[in-house]
């Protein structure tokens, strides 16, 4: 999805462009700086499982924390890092619901980009296509 919106960023200019690209939060970066960073990366050639890396210890990881060390004392982590290994936590279902509201966007995306189809199978009413299990392998190893 990163690579396909700094595709289509790509000689983009104006004003109102650079503007709506520029907006950042104390939280987050502008677009236009996570797109220019990425382009840098992209520079040495990394492969995906890389690329993929990069952007979430990058962009993900690091805004998370952010966030929840700003509701201390209540522990509101799901991860932390801990001797170097990221530690999941779960403080239940109620109060941390399975995947929240990013369950339904991530399963049309992937789907769109065709990583799963579903199947008939009540059991298992999904299952990876070929191109997903090729992204699982170079991904995860």
């Amino acid at each position: 999805m990163v690579l396909e919106l700094a595709r289509r960023m790509e000689g983009r200019a104006g004003d109102g462009w650079q503007k709506a690209a520029g907006i950042r939060s104390g939280w987050q970066p502008s677009i236009a700086g996570v797109i220019a960073a990425l382009g840098s990366h992209l520079a040495d050639s990394p492969t995906v499982a890389n690329t993929l890396w990069w952007l979430v210890s990058r962009f993900v990881i690091p805004v998370h924390e952010r966030i929840a060390y700003s509701k201390l004392p209540e522990l509101t982590f799901r991860f932390r890092w801990e001797d170097g290994l990221l530690r999941f936590y779960d403080h239940g279902i109620g109060r941390f619901p399975l995947a929240a509201v990013r369950n339904a966007p991530l399963s049309s995306l992937t789907w769109d980009l065709g990583l799963w189809s579903e199947t008939n199978d009540d059991k298992r009413p999904a299952t990876l296509t070929a191109r997903g299990m090729r992204f699982v392998e170079e991904v995860l190893g």
